[in-house]
């Protein structure tokens, strides 16, 4: 008797279970299925310097059109701006790049961008490879506002590596107070 109470009592607990696994999964899809990328907004985000929010629509865009090196382009631009995940950055860069045609062109600037890239990762002859680069089809005028000799004289002195290597739109969670152990509270083995 107390065998088939107990079968029928784990019976309704994985059932339970099973209901509750399902509903998360559809709420989370849910969730997921929300976000809908908009050009529109990705380009008002990145001309109001809100790289997070452009970011979040460029990849998706870029992800959705991929053929198109523009919203790889853009979204290298983002991760370059808020100065994470450079790896990533220069990876998505250098497919914008290498997938620019003549039907859809990345602008000049990317190599400008690229080099930042490769100067927060710490590759600094990389770096300087792409600034010269950019130098080569760029304005005076641009080259001096950007400050590319001088971004060329950091590379050159190993200076501008960044040591965030976290993916861009990660907020780092900071504690509130510093943890401080007294010595009652631990002991030695």
């Amino acid at each position: 008797m107390e065998l088939k109470k107990l079968k029928k009592g784990n019976y309704n607990f994985l059932s339970a279970l099973v209901i509750v696994i399902i509903t998360t999964c559809v709420s989370v899809a849910a969730q997921e299925l929300d976000f809908i990328p908009d050009k529109a907004i990705a380009e008002n985000a990145f001309n109001n310097e809100d790289y997070i929010t452009a970011l979040k629509h460029y990849k998706a865009l870029s992800a959705n059109f991929s053929a198109d090196p523009l919203y790889k382009y853009l979204a290298g631009v983002c991760m370059v701006e808020l100065k994470k995940d450079p790896g990533n950055a220069k990876i998505i860069l250098k497919e914008a790049i290498d997938g620019s045609s003549a039907l859809r062109q990345v602008p000049d600037k990317a190599w400008y961008y690229m080099g930042k890239a490769y100067q927060f990762s710490g590759d600094f002859v990389q770096a300087i490879d792409a600034y010269d680069i950019y130098k080569e089809s760029a304005r005076r005028k641009d080259i001096k506002e950007l400050g590319i000799d001088a971004l060329i004289d950091q590379c050159n002195s190993g200076v501008g590596a960044i040591q965030d290597e976290k993916p861009a739109g990660q907020e780092e969670i900071e504690p509130e107070g510093d943890i401080v152990l007294q010595e009652k509270e631990y002991t030695e083995f």
